[in-house]
């Protein structure tokens, strides 16, 4: 069985469908399907702005059996996303006002590498994303987080699990928004600036945003955060 919530937009209308926004967070430190209100606020930001807004648990999050959680292990790039897909597809069945030809994903960190990795990899549902300082290649990252689930030594399994690695799947159709921190300590900027780079030597399109002194996850704040949430409204035609 896999958990999640579906949050519906204030002032929700049965006989209208709304867009879909997935806020993901697939780490397989814990799990993420919020287990109790405090927990939500975010999710209900993105409500208030007339998204159908879901976050649901995949294969390889934590806190369920070990088998379930050891799917994680060299295979980050999965996200257990085969379970979100299934999972929004099985809500929509009896819920007609979900419009799953306008669904988009976002996230930031591990998140971030979720996004792309939707995107690149289940682009048939997801049409737009927002990748906010992603960790889109373990070996950019911090070894004490990546080598728990990647293991040691590096080898070519921190190359299959990268996003970058994938950056010529992106579909013509989709759209991508890259968002990075100049500051960011958690993950380095690199990570992102090398899939721009690989992006555009593909001759991808995508959007880029820097931000010199931003931190880790700078993009879902202040004035960039208005920008991400513009460009879903550009996206999923809101």
């Amino acid at each position: 069985m896999i958990y999640g919530i579906i949050i519906r937009p204030i002032n929700f209308d049965a006989s209208k469908k709304y867009p879909v926004m997935e806020y993901i967070y697939a780490n397989p430190e814990g799990f993420y399907t919020p287990k109790q209100f405090g927990y939500t606020g975010r999710l209900y930001e993105w409500a208030k702005e007339g998204y159908i807004v879901v976050q649901m648990d995949g294969l390889g999050t934590n806190w369920r059996s070990k088998k379930f959680h050891d799917v994680c292990y060299k295979n980050l790039i999965d996200s257990g996303l085969t379970d979100h897909v299934l999972w929004i597809k099985e809500a929509a069945r009896t819920r007609p006002w979900m419009d799953l030809s306008r669904v988009g994903i976002v996230g930031c960190s591990i998140g971030g590498m979720n996004a792309v990795a939707a995107l690149l990899h289940h682009g048939d549902l997801y049409k737009a994303a927002v990748a906010d300082c992603g960790s889109h290649d373990g070996r950019l990252g911090g070894a004490i987080w990546n080598e728990q689930w990647m293991g040691y030594p590096v080898d070519d399994s921190y190359t299959e699990n990268s996003t970058i690695t994938y950056a010529s799947e992106l579909r013509e159709e989709s759209r991508l928004m890259l968002v990075v921190g100049g500051q960011d300590k958690v993950v380095h900027p690199a990570a992102t600036i090398r899939l721009a780079k690989r992006l555009q030597d593909e001759g991808k399109e995508y959007r880029l945003i820097f931000i010199p002194d931003g931190g880790h996850c700078c993009g879902l704040e202040g004035n960039s955060l208005q920008e991400i949430k513009e460009f879903f409204k550009e996206c999923l035609l809101l």
